[in-house]
C-alpha cells in the first residue's frame, strides 16, 4: 500500500505534526475536552501515543533472529557403553578423551526472524529470548 493512503501512517502522523506546530492550544485542548467528554490530560496521552506511533513508524526496529541448526553426532562405541543418562558434556568428554569415536554433521539449518518466532523456539527449550537479546521486553510483538 501506498504510505500516503495508509491510514495506520498518516493517522498518527497528522497528529505528530499538529502537536510539534504547537497546535494544540490551550483554546483547542478546551474545545475537545468539550467536545471529547476527556480530560486534558487523557486528550495529551492520545497525542503522546500518537507521537510514539509515529516515531516507531519512522524508526523501526530491526528485526531480530536467531538461527536454529540441528547437528546429527555418530558415535561409535564398545557394545556394553550407553549414552542413557549422561550430559552432552559427559558424552563430549568421553569423544574427546578418546574412548569413544564420533562424526557430526550439520542437518538442518534455518533462521527465526521476529519476535514471536524467536519466543516460540525459546518456549520449546525453556529458554527466555532475553539469554540472546539483552534488550528484550516486547515478547510477543512482531515487526
Amino acid at each position: 500500500m501506498n504510505k500516503w493512503k495508509d491510514n495506520d501512517i498518516q493517522f498518527p502522523r497528522l497528529i505528530a505534526e499538529i502537536e510539534a506546530a504547537g497546535g494544540f492550544t490551550e483554546e483547542l485542548l478546551k474545545d475537545l475536552k468539550a467536545s471529547m467528554d476527556l480530560e486534558t490530560a487523557d486528550i495529551l496521552h492520545v497525542v503522546d501515543r500518537a507521537q510514539s506511533t509515529f516515531d516507531e513508524i519512522m524508526n523501526p526496529k530491526p528485526i531480530r533472529k536467531l538461527k536454529k541448526v540441528i547437528v546429527s553426532i555418530e558415535i561409535l562405541m564398545e557394545a556394553n557403553d550407553d549414552v542413557s543418562g549422561r550430559s552432552l558434556h559427559q558424552i563430549e568428554d568421553e569423544c574427546l578423551d578418546g574412548g569413544w569415536s564420533y562424526q557430526m554433521s550439520e542437518d538442518e539449518s534455518v533462521i527465526i526472524e521476529g519476535d514471536k518466532a524467536i519466543e516460540e523456539a525459546c518456549g520449546k527449550q525453556a529458554t527466555d529470548p532475553a539469554f540472546f537479546f539483552m534488550d528484550w521486553d516486547c515478547a510477543g510483538e512482531d515487526e
